[in-house]
């Protein structure tokens, strides 16, 4: 089961987008279960707009 804390929380979606550069690499981040979640907004944390899972390419 996936922590719903964030392990590292990402920049705000802002114009349709966010860039975030996480302080690990990405072999660590892809031998963890991790997800992205997107919320609606700050004040609306509760209300997902997207999410999907973490996992290397087949």
């Amino acid at each position: 089961m996936l922590d719903k804390a964030p392990k590292w929380p990402l920049e705000a979606v802002k114009l349709g987008r966010s860039v975030t550069m996480l302080p690990a690499p990405l072999d660590t981040i892809l031998g963890e279960k991790a997800a992205i979640n997107v919320y609606k907004s700050a004040a609306e944390v509760q209300v997902y707009v997207a999410c999907g899972n973490i996992v290397a390419p087949m």
